[in-house]
């Protein structure tokens, strides 16, 4: 997770955020960015995306011995949205790309490049792909893993409050394994906005009663529905409070072109739909030309149905994600199916000091037949190692220093999407000097 460093809000938010999330220390880089790059200014040049973000957080990822097992970024409020490029491309654009430029304009300006995580379909006759998570994706992807990203507020002009951040955030983080009732509506008409993502609909429609969730198609937006999962729209200007209540981990957007441009007054903010309580929202930081593929296609809820985090459903229905602002809480995931399931760990003398080499035997309880066949094992946030089919797991505690420390273990569930729980465990090692 980036903060940045010159702004006290963007530390609060990060600060908050990895207390809701239980985000081991390590895992937040702090960040110097000046302050003429986010006073009253949206955008830097690729250069200065080098210099003072790209640069010092791979560094530090690298220094901090986490690089093994980051899949994402998720940067904090009060950085630039924009870069400078012919034409623009947006701050997670960049980051997906790993601080690499397209290798031509088209790929930007005509939304021809294909992201390696869209999992279709790619126009009404195409096929879908299942969802998946993105360490599944990272497993057969390897080093052409893109990095995708999102950012947990907009401040400022245009933007949300600190406090309707941070309320989007706890809400987000509510909604886990929570299986919400409620519609998502998908509403189509004559404006061309509308039109770019209607080809969508009835298959996604389809796909959602099979899961029992109901999408609603049509050209009407509601009117104070009391439990609203999603909203895909297209219209500049929209009044996201008159529809209803958004539930916890719903996503919402009205493909318009400066939904993501926060340095001009026209059409509707993708902040709008935050400040009505939706959990996330995107919009693209220039003129998209209406183009559906840099938009988040309709399987986005496909995908959040499966049991994906928000911002894995996001990067799998969005296939040229250049120019996409993605705004809210990215790891919100409703129908994630671990509820019920608890992940208990063995250690010997638990609570007393800890020497020589200690072996962890893990269990979970899941109130479901689904297995768990993959462990991770992490100290102070640095991964110790994994272990397949077996829980069972030796330290030797010689290797780290004496004192206090947190011992993480992660259960993976099995299948495309990889859902996972946690414990924390406190642990206090004292060998001989």
């Amino acid at each position: 997770m980036l903060a940045n460093r010159k702004s006290l809000q963007s530390v609060r938010v990060a600060t908050e955020f990895a207390e809701l999330r239980r985000i081991p220390q390590v895992n937040i880089i702090n960040l110097d960015i000046p302050v003429l790059l986010t006073r009253d200014r949206t955008d830097i040049s690729p250069d200065e995306f080098t210099r003072y973000i790209w640069v010092p957080a791979t560094n530090a990822i690298d220094q901090h011995g986490i690089s093994d097992h980051i899949l994402a970024w998720v940067y904090s409020v009060d950085f630039p949205t924009r870069i400078r490029w012919a034409p623009s491309l947006s701050i997670q654009g960049i980051t997906f790309l790993r601080n690499r430029l397209p290798e031509s304009r088209d790929q930007v300006e005509r939304g021809l490049y294909s992201s390696p995580l869209f999992a279709g379909p790619d126009g009404s006759d195409s096929r879908a792909f299942p969802a998946q998570s993105f360490d599944v994706m990272k497993a057969w992807l390897t080093e052409d893993m893109p990095i995708p990203s999102m950012m947990l507020g907009i401040t400022g002009k245009y933007g949300n409050s600190l406090n309707t951040i941070l309320g989007c955030l706890k809400r987000g983080m509510e909604s886990d394994c929570t299986t919400p009732p409620g519609k998502i509506y998908l509403i189509t008409g004559t404006d061309i906005r509308a039109q770019a993502r209607e080809w969508q609909f009835p298959s996604v429609q389809r796909e959602l009663a099979a899961a029992r969730v109901t999408a609603v198609i049509t050209n009407v937006p509601p009117a104070r529905d009391p439990a609203i999962l999603g909203i895909m729209m297209g219209l500049p200007n929209v009044k996201p409070q008159h529809y209803g209540q958004y539930t916890s981990g719903s996503f919402a957007d009205h493909l318009t072109s400066a939904a993501g441009v926060f340095d001009a007054a026209h059409q509707t903010k993708l902040t709008a739909w935050i400040e009505a309580g939706a959990t996330v929202s995107a919009g693209t930081v220039t003129e998209p030309f209406a183009i559906w593929s840099k938009f988040p296609s309709a399987r986005v809820y496909a995908h959040q149905v499966a049991g994906c985090t928000l911002i894995e459903s996001l990067y799998q229905s969005i296939k040229c994600p250049l120019q996409i602002l993605l705004v809210g809480e990215p790891f919100a995931a409703p129908w994630s199916p671990c509820g019920a399931d608890k992940l208990m760990v063995r250690a010997p003398e638990e609570g007393k000091p800890l020497s020589g080499k200690i072996t962890a035997e893990v269990e979970v309880e899941s109130g479901t037949v689904a297995a768990y066949t993959q462990f991770m094992f992490l100290l102070d946030g640095k991964m110790l190692g994994k272990t397949d089919g077996t829980g069972r797991f030796e330290f030797d505690t010689t290797l780290v220093k004496n004192g206090p420390h947190a011992f993480r273990v992660v259960a993976y569930r099995t299948g495309a999407v990889r859902s996972q729980i946690f414990v924390d465990i406190p642990i206090d090692i004292r060998n001989r000097p």
